[in-house]
């Protein structure tokens, strides 16, 4: 079978309930759309069981990629955590304040050795992959397809294109594909699918707001079924 996941947001407990859920093995494969990180207590913790399962496929969410360049900047000057003057996401210290904190505290505890694979693993993570599971194609991408045309392939999005999109969710960007994204949790889409997956217009949304409270969902590409924690 084939499972897609997304904003995970360090909520370790929640990401191997879904996996004894389905069952999750060896023969199967698991597809994980971004935001891996901060907010929830345990992100290395999830980045670590990923890395260690070769069928587990991570696509880097704005999270990712700002928690990697941010931990980057923090072990050559710790200092820049200090700056209580700073907002800015884009700062080392804006970034700790706006949910980065519990990834630095958690990342800090590691040994060098595992430090070092932890940025090594998210600076492999893909940008979108392509799929098909039986005669259903899907595009799976975090943020969604900023710029959007037609004529326009895959890797031609810029990386800012593809992990913050936007994405018009009433919009069928493809005939005869499914486009998957996660990056807005589906609440601020949708209230009425607060805690679980949009289903739009040839879309599926699938970041369920496990960073914000509410569930982490699941769904299995095969059947279409739908699993939450």
């Amino acid at each position: 079978m084939t499972y897609v996941m997304a904003g995970i947001h360090g909520m370790y407990d929640a990401y191997r309930k879904l996996l004894d859920t389905v069952e999750f093995s060896d023969e199967d494969t698991l597809f994980v759309l971004g935001d891996v990180v901060d907010f929830g207590p345990a992100p290395c913790k999830v980045l670590q069981d990923m890395s260690c399962r070769s069928n587990v496929f991570p696509i880097l969410g704005d999270h990712d990629f700002m928690a990697a360049m941010m931990l980057k900047k923090l072990l050559d000057d710790p200092e820049l955590a200090d700056d209580d003057t700073v907002d800015d996401a884009s700062t080392p210290a804006g970034w700790l304040k706006a949910g980065g904190q519990t990834t630095y505290d958690e990342f800090l505890s590691l040994s060098e050795d595992l430090q070092e694979g932890i940025l090594e693993y998210i600076d492999e993570f893909s940008l979108y992959e392509v799929v098909t599971v039986g005669e259903q194609k899907f595009i799976l991408v975090h943020g969604g397809l900023g710029g959007y045309d037609p004529a326009k392939k895959m890797a031609q999005y810029s990386l800012r294109e593809l992990l913050y999109g936007p994405t018009d969710y009433e919009k069928a960007y493809y005939k005869k594909s499914v486009l998957v994204t996660a990056h807005v949790p589906t609440f601020r889409i949708d209230e009425t699918f607060r805690g679980r997956v949009y289903h739009g217009a040839r879309q599926l949304a699938i970041d369920c707001g496990a960073g914000f409270g509410e569930k982490l969902g699941c769904v299995c590409l095969d059947s279409g079924e739908e699993f939450y924690a």
